[in-house]
């Protein structure tokens, strides 16, 4: 075997994905698109099994756009699982709250029909602010979502949007 071929494979196994569906089909290929991801009580992606919520990450070539991602260990995480049953995950769509060890509310996120719709945050009472419109897009671009991030009266606007150097920040 040429070393060509033998990065040609590991090119295209690297890019290959393994992922369930609703109904737990196994599939792999390149991912496009929205995909299911199954979510705990604390929106941390986990085995159906786990699950309380399911909502979707978004994928371009393989990789991720927009993801949920682990919430940190010392904040604690208000959802609304009344009613639900663990390993029945219904569609993600209520507003998340999360909260220091002192109490502070560090972030309101509110999803969607199973997607990310507002974030607000702010990490201590005067420190950096983050504000994230995923409901206003770029040119109706598929994956982009207006932001605002700075300190308590200087906030800086921002599109996180596909462009000439990929996917990236630009300013509004």
């Amino acid at each position: 075997m040429t070393l060509k071929f033998l990065l040609a494979v590991s090119t295209l196994l690297a890019c290959s994905f393994t992922f369930r569906t609703a109904d737990t089909e196994v599939i792999t290929e390149r991912r496009n698109g929205n995909f299911i991801v199954y979510l705990d009580e604390r929106i941390n992606p986990c085995e159906k099994e786990e699950s309380y919520f399911y909502g979707y990450n978004y994928f371009e070539n393989g990789k991720a756009v927009w993801k949920y991602y682990k919430s940190a260990k010392k904040d604690s995480v208000v959802s609304d699982t009344n009613g639900i049953k663990k390993g029945q995950p219904v569609l993600l769509n209520q507003t998340i709250r999360k909260y220091r060890y002192n109490g502070f509310l560090v972030s309101k996120e509110e999803y969607r029909k199973g997607k990310p719709y507002f974030f607000d945050s702010q990490n201590g009472p005067n420190g950096l602010i983050e504000k994230l419109y995923f409901y206003k897009t770029y040119k109706n671009q598929t994956g982009s979502y207006f932001y605002e991030i700075g300190m308590p009266g200087s906030l800086k606007t921002f599109w996180y949007r596909k462009g000439k150097r990929g996917w990236k920040s630009y300013p509004a």
